[in-house]
């Protein structure tokens, strides 16, 4: 479950950056001066390894054996989401829970 939660992640990660790059292509061909090509992950890749599929999918083994030894010992507690807020046409935000991956696969 680990690894697919994190393979849904990645794959969404290369279409940024493949449409990203297609864009920037595009404008290479269109534009004199065109502006660089900036990739940019999410903020809250650098809050916690976890959240960074890239990491998770390399250590999925050792993070699944910690997850099913702390569940059979009934002492597995989630991570706290890391909760940011996108703004709304009417002026207002919505909160949005976004849970390390290994939780979201718990």
């Amino acid at each position: 479950m680990i690894a697919e939660e994190a393979d849904k992640l990645i794959q969404r990660y290369h279409a940024y950056h493949n449409a990203l790059h297609v864009e920037h292509l595009r404008n290479l061909k269109r534009i004199s001066n065109a502006p660089p090509k900036v990739v940019k992950v999410p903020d809250y890749w650098k809050l916690d390894r976890k959240f960074n599929p890239f990491y998770v999918k390399s250590r999925r083994n050792s993070i699944a054996r910690s997850i099913t030894k702390k569940l059979a010992n009934h002492s597995y507690i989630p991570n706290d989401p890391h909760i940011t807020e996108i703004p709304k046409r009417d002026g207002g935000v919505r909160k949005v829970s976004v849970y390390q991956i290994p939780d979201a696969a718990v």
